[in-house]
């Protein structure tokens, strides 16, 4: 055999073994792509799955500040009610106060009226 002929059968056999190592990478990159594609199909599933897992979340979370509110505004209803509790209280006592004395007024009143009756009998 000649040196193109010997070229030639080389050149063709780097070629087979180039041909062979283009499948093995095609091969590798189709089963890559599976791998990836696969994973990717998981993440978003997940991924699905997370933000339904986080509306939820929020729907319960915007309840229990709708919950909190309202407890809220009890709480400063309460707040409002002692505040006028302590008020009539407060209100409760001054009258008690103007009643004692009033009654203290007219105990002297009744007194002072006995005595001059008793002086007006006297006199009779």
């Amino acid at each position: 055999m000649d040196i193109k002929s010997e070229a030639e059968e080389e050149v063709k056999a780097l070629k087979r073994e180039l041909d062979d190592q283009k499948k093995v990478m095609d091969s590798y990159k189709a089963k890559i792509n599976e791998q990836n594609e696969h994973e990717f199909k998981s993440l978003k599933l997940k991924l699905e799955e997370a933000e339904e897992k986080a509306k939820g979340l929020n729907q319960e979370l915007d309840e229990q500040k709708k919950v909190l509110e309202s407890y809220k505004a009890k709480i400063n209803k309460q707040d409002e009610q002692e505040q006028e509790l302590k008020s009539l209280k407060l209100k409760l006592e001054e009258a008690e106060e103007e009643t004692k004395a009033l009654k203290q007024e007219l105990d002297e009143q009744k007194k002072a009226l006995d005595s001059y009756e008793a002086k007006i009998n006297e006199q009779n």
